[in-house]
């Protein structure tokens, strides 16, 4: 249930700050495709540093996988 989420979640992202390789990925009917296996390796992440930290997990390896940062495109155009 959570993957579905983290699915919901890297979805807004990326067509938010990632409008180009959102774009391309729903072009080549690969966009659910990745954002699912973007939120599997996010979970898979989780899972070997859950241990570890006081904070969540996921909240540390969210931005490597799926939170993916702005596309300079997006960044010009966020500063206007």
């Amino acid at each position: 249930m959570f993957l579905r989420n983290w699915i919901n979640l890297g979805r807004k992202h990326w067509k938010e700050h990632l409008a180009n390789m959102y774009r391309e990925l729903k072009k080549a009917v690969m966009l659910e495709q990745a954002l699912a296996e973007a939120a599997e390796l996010t979970y898979q992440a989780a899972g070997r540093i859950e241990q570890q930290s006081v904070q969540p997990a996921w909240q540390q390896v969210r931005e490597i996988y799926l939170l993916l940062p702005p596309e300079a495109s997006q960044k010009t155009d966020e500063s206007r």
